[in-house]
């Protein structure tokens, strides 16, 4: 074989890493971004959005005439945070927004972990057969991966979006104010968090497929194996002499893909 055609083996067992990466950078950015989704302003004069994410929210285009505006964030901001602001408020945290905020770190943590074993495993030649355990426990981390970054897409039916913990602020402080936004459950819509999730998913998925398709081979050359012959020869005196020979064997494991 080919050096030329060994290094394209070994960039197409890269495969999986590369689409396990992009999946990595998307779904962590869709976790932490705090533009999931967004509730609008329907009612007044104003055109004001509250903009929500698992763990943080921002509003944009707050009329200068409403009081309170410490609520307000033009940056990314912390939930927890708002609620310690406020002594006495206590959000509405529902089992949707909590599966939304576990399976966002279990997702990153074993996504994480799978990638780079994915990228370890081809250097190394760790997966000495198509079949060996460790390259089957990235495929399993992939589609865990894929579930879990899945999962995070039910903030949709979340308190974020039926009780959104902003509007829910309103309600108590400024009724005015929270009557110029929808009722609860309405209204909320999806931006680019929402989008990048969906997209973190299907890459996943996608890294799990190729992973089954494309397995690593030992991708390594064995040391050489070193040989010795002796040889004894009787001489014509009856004596005998002793002659020494080492040679070198090479000897190589094909590195490789084994497509099903």
């Amino acid at each position: 074989m080919s050096a030329q055609e060994q290094k394209r083996r070994f960039y197409m067992q890269l495969i999986p890493a590369a689409l396990a990466g992009i999946a990595l950078v998307t779904g962590v950015a869709s976790n932490v971004y705090c533009e999931t989704v967004s509730i609008s302003q329907t009612g007044g004069d104003g055109d004001a959005k509250i903009f929500s994410g698992i763990f943080y929210y921002k509003t944009r285009e707050f009329e200068e005439s409403y009081h309170d505006f410490r609520w307000c964030a033009s940056d990314c901001y912390s939930y927890t945070e708002f609620e310690d602001r406020y002594d006495g408020y206590t959000m509405k945290v529902d089992s949707h927004w909590r599966v939304c905020m576990a399976f966002a770190i279990i997702g990153s943590v074993v996504g994480a972990l799978a990638w780079i074993a994915s990228i370890f495993i081809p250097c190394t030649g760790c997966a000495r057969h198509p079949s060996s355990t460790p390259w089957h426990l990235v495929i399993a981390c992939f589609f865990i991966a894929a579930f879990s970054q899945g999962l995070t897409l039910l903030i949709l039916q979340s308190s974020i979006c039926e009780e959104n913990p902003l509007l829910q602020y309103l309600e108590r402080s400024q009724p005015t104010l929270r009557s110029t936004f929808p009722e609860n459950g309405d209204g909320c819509e999806w931006e680019a968090g929402f989008r990048m999730s969906i997209a973190a998913t299907v890459f996943w998925l996608l890294a799990a497929i190729a992973a089954i398709v494309i397995r690593p081979k030992t991708a390594y050359p064995l040391p050489p194996r070193q040989e010795k012959t002796i040889t004894y020869s009787l001489n014509a005196d009856g004596t005998i002499t002793k002659s020494n020979e080492e040679t070198e064997t090479h000897e190589r494991v094909e590195s490789g893909i084994e497509a099903k």
